[in-house]
């Protein structure tokens, strides 16, 4: 990834390929895996892609399987890569993965009569690479595509096996990616990972990878119902510690509650999971509760897991708020704002379950109100830090991605 001061690393560190990238920087600089000594601008990015080809085929850089290239204003889901990836492990003749098409920089000749692929997304092979011909001479610039796709004609040859992208692969309901429109850059994803020898994916953490939670540390509950975009979350950071609250039971479901989802059945439905967290999850020391149209930042999550994983106490991270739903306070109780909060193990232990109280009532007052009840005035409760979650709307330099495109009730 070639960055800049716009480019949100923010966002690219709370996604699945941050395991992957390498990042490209236009001159040397702490967590840059490839500098390429030029600016980034439309009429460099050809010099460029040819500048990363040469950088990441070097004996001195870490050898892997698979390459994918990614602009900045497009995504690609993790299953659909790891298919790929399972698929054409044992090919041994260069993969090339992408759309095809013949003359993406319009009037100028076609470099070395090759097709090539539009460079929201491409993704080629160990022996694609070995093959390329970053030697390749042509004049004035030229679109960095067109030199990625002819670098690959000159070098390698008719015997490409080209395969065609699956574009619903590549896009997101609910998403937008909007890039300012004043820069004049295209930036680069560069995403590598590998297979070891007895067939497992290999993690290739090459100046950007980041630590992650244990499984059994982190346990995130998201309610949701058929307007999610599960899509979204799975490709998240926290794809891998998801625990869904569904209505009924399902494929896509971890816990289920057996109850419509509306606002008027959600404090039912905070009740039963937390119950059921109560009950089984007994070996999950950090729990988050999470709408889904919120998103936390992984950075904050580990250094709050960090910081209390020793305390022994009840812990209660959230904003604290005392009516949220204009109705009388349950109980006396301090409760948070339902798009994000965390607690740990001991406050599952000693929370209330049992509360009783008269008619429909906002679902994190009732949380509030079990804490209250079953932990007492000694929980520490720890204000959140908001400019790490965001709810709605994602937005970060040039990122703005909005997080609740359709309502969910």
């Amino acid at each position: 990834m070639p960055v800049n001061n716009n480019t949100d690393l923010q966002f690219y560190q709370n996604v699945w390929i941050h395991k992957y990238l390498h990042t490209v920087c236009d001159y040397n600089a702490p967590g840059c895996s490839i500098a390429c000594n030029e600016s980034s601008t439309w009429a460099s990015l050809a010099e460029k892609t040819r500048c990363i080809s040469r950088a990441i085929r070097n004996p001195s850089y870490p050898k892997v399987d698979y390459y994918i290239k990614l602009d900045d204003d497009a995504f690609v889901d993790r299953q659909y890569v790891f298919d790929l990836m399972e698929k054409y492990r044992r090919y041994r003749q260069p993969v090339y993965i992408s759309d095809f098409i013949l003359d993406i920089d319009r009037h100028k000749p076609v470099l070395n009569g090759t097709f090539y692929g539009n460079g929201k997304f491409y993704m080629f092979n160990r022996r694609l690479l070995e093959c390329l011909d970053t030697d390749i001479r042509y004049r004035g610039q030229r679109n960095e595509d067109a030199v990625f796709g002819a670098m690959v004609r000159s070098g390698c040859g008719p015997n490409v096996l080209r395969v065609a992208e699956d574009d619903t692969k590549l896009s997101l309901r609910n998403i937008a990616l909007a890039v300012f429109l004043c820069l004049l850059i295209v930036e680069l994803v560069f995403v590598a990972a590998s297979f070891s020898t007895n067939g497992r994916l290999n993690f290739i953490p090459y100046g950007f990878g980041r630590a992650e939670p244990h499984k059994e540390s982190l346990a995130v509950i998201m309610p949701v119902n058929k307007k999610t975009d599960m899509q979204f979350y799975r490709n998240m950071w926290l794809g891998d510690y998801l625990h869904t609250v569904c209505d009924f039971a399902g494929p896509e479901c971890t816990l289920s509650c057996n109850a419509e989802s509306t606002y008027k059945t959600l404090d039912k439905k905070t009740i039963c999971f937390t119950d059921i967290l109560k009950k089984s999850y007994k070996d999950i020391n950090f729990f988050i509760k999470l709408d889904d149209d919120a998103l936390v930042d992984k950075g904050y999550v580990l250094e709050m897991i960090e910081k209390y994983k020793d305390y022994k106490e009840p812990v209660y991270i959230s904003d604290f708020i005392l009516n949220l739903d204009g109705q009388k306070v349950l109980n006396g109780s301090y409760y948070g704002n339902g798009k994000f909060y965390m607690f740990n193990r001991a406050l599952v232990n000693c929370i209330d379950t049992k509360i009783k109280y008269k008619g429909n009532r906002n679902e994190d007052a009732v949380f509030g109100a079990m804490v209250y009840n079953g932990c007492g005035p000694d929980v520490l409760k720890v204000p959140e830090d908001d400019s790490r979650i965001w709810h709605k709307v994602y937005s970060n330099k040039n990122k703005k991605i909005d997080l609740s495109a359709l309502t969910n009730h």
